[in-house]
């Protein structure tokens, strides 16, 4: 079943974007009342705030989980409290140094502990197969964005051509209706 749940602190803010994913995805998002509805039982979880307080509980996550923590991108700010970052048995990361310096959800669990910032894998390691991903499907995995373009779109790129490889995953509509309205104002 797929089932896609949206938490914002701003409740008209939750409900259009809710409504606008539905419509956009051809799938059901369902706006939340509280950040713990949005992730207990997830599978994936992602968080995009600017909080200076976390808003997901380690406490909430279940086995397996994968988390895409892609916000909080300055020390002071964090999006995961120090529980969640613990409970993580894979920490990948854009850029361990680039990490080191914005990453608040990491700094401000591991501060100068060498050994966790060792322990914290990076991305392009994993996508160009040097090390290992998940091992084990209850693994809590994170992933801690700070926004190195080029890698995203690289990873995007690979992980679409896998998909088409393996014959898996379906085509989400997202841009057809953007250009099909240009066409129409062009047009008009």
């Amino acid at each position: 079943m797929t089932e896609v749940r949206a938490f914002s602190r701003d409740s008209a803010k939750r409900d259009a974007f809710a409504k606008e994913m539905t419509e956009a995805l051809k799938i059901p998002v369902s706006a939340v009342d509280s950040a713990e509805a949005a992730v207990r039982g997830a599978d994936i979880i992602v968080t995009s705030t600017t909080s200076t307080k976390p808003v997901v509980e380690g406490r909430w996550l279940k086995p397996g989980v994968h988390i895409n923590a892609i916000g909080a991108n300055f020390p002071q700010k964090r999006e995961l409290d120090a529980n969640a970052v613990k409970r993580c048995d894979i920490i990948v990361v854009d850029s361990r140094e680039q990490s080191k310096l914005e990453a608040g959800d990491l700094i401000q669990v591991f501060g100068e502990g060498d050994q966790q910032w060792k322990a914290a894998r990076e991305l392009a390691d994993i996508v160009g197969g040097k090390i290992a991903g998940r091992t084990d499907a209850n693994e809590i995995t994170l992933f801690k964005s700070n926004g190195i373009a080029i890698e995203d779109i690289v990873v995007a790129g690979r992980i679409f051509e896998m998909a088409r490889e393996r014959g898996i995953g379906r085509q989400i509509p997202m841009w057809e209706k953007i250009e099909t309205e240009k066409r129409v104002r062009t047009v008009s």
